[in-house]
């Protein structure tokens, strides 16, 4: 059993994996989690600029900088961190550290789908806060607006769209979180340069096909017309059956990573 995963051995490899992938990410992710700060910054600048007095970024802008500000992360962190592991000086290095490949693996998991992420998210939204705190131009905090999510959930439930109230809760995406950041991951270790790039063109290929094989899917449910749609089994479990699609794609792509890793060789 220690050969496969011992838990002291694994605690003092996943700091160790920390610390590596902070010195090799460290400086573009403080800038990812400093944009909001630097857009603010700007946005002030430019009303004052402008004539139009001091004036801090608003609700919208600021939602939006965040969502690319954690789409610039799901992207760029995982080749940064592990990336590496392809060439041939660290991957060596990788690959003698003395864990097994398991510990290896779920350390990889950990930092980049759980540990990253939750850093990015409080702090990033820690800081907005502080903003909105002290600059009331901002309007309300990030965090403080997502209660308008849940009073336009109960909204949309009492109107008859449990679908449509499910949607706007953010829960509902973590999967979907986790897989994106796995597609990048495995592309890091499957590509040797342009591993960002060409994931993106693999994602894009995959979604061309996709669209070819279920369009004429697509179609046939669209002669039944909508309402006989909405009261379809796939429709009314459609969150179900997302989530369940969406675990059975990280499991694939956990399966594929691990297979990947096993295979490094320089």
């Amino acid at each position: 059993m220690n050969d496969i995963f011992n838990f002291k051995r694994f605690g003092k490899y996943l700091l160790t994996d920390i610390k590596s992938c902070f010195a090799a990410y460290g400086i573009s992710f403080l800038t990812i989690i400093l944009s909001g700060l630097i857009i603010y910054a700007v946005s002030v600048i430019y009303s004052l600029i402008l004539g139009n007095g001091w004036h801090g970024s608003g609700l919208v802008l600021r939602w939006i900088i965040a969502t690319i500000s954690f789409l610039v992360l799901t992207i760029t962190c995982p080749s940064r961190c592990y990336g590496r592991i392809t060439e041939k000086r660290a991957g060596s290095s990788w690959l003698m550290t003395p864990v097994s490949i398991y510990e290896k693996l779920l350390s990889m998991f950990l930092i980049t789908c759980i540990f990253i992420p939750a850093v990015f998210l409080l702090a990033y939204s820690g800081i907005d806060f502080l903003i909105c705190m002290a600059d009331t131009t901002c309007g309300e905090p990030l965090v403080s607006s997502l209660r308008d999510l849940e009073f336009l959930k109960d909204g949309l439930d009492e109107l008859g769209a449990g679908i449509a109230g499910k949607a706007v809760n953010p829960l509902h995406y973590i999967d979907d979180m986790i897989d994106g950041i796995l597609v990048f991951l495995l592309g890091a270790l499957v590509f040797g340069k342009g591993k960002i790039s060409k994931t993106i063109l693999s994602m894009i290929a995959f979604s061309i096909i996709s669209g070819i094989v279920f369009t004429p899917i697509a179609l046939n449910f669209a002669e039944y017309g909508p309402a006989m749609f909405t009261d379809s089994f796939l429709f009314r479990n459609l969150f179900i059956i997302d989530t369940i699609s969406d675990i059975t794609v990280m499991a694939v792509l956990i399966v594929l990573i691990f297979f990947r890793t096993k295979t490094i060789k320089h």
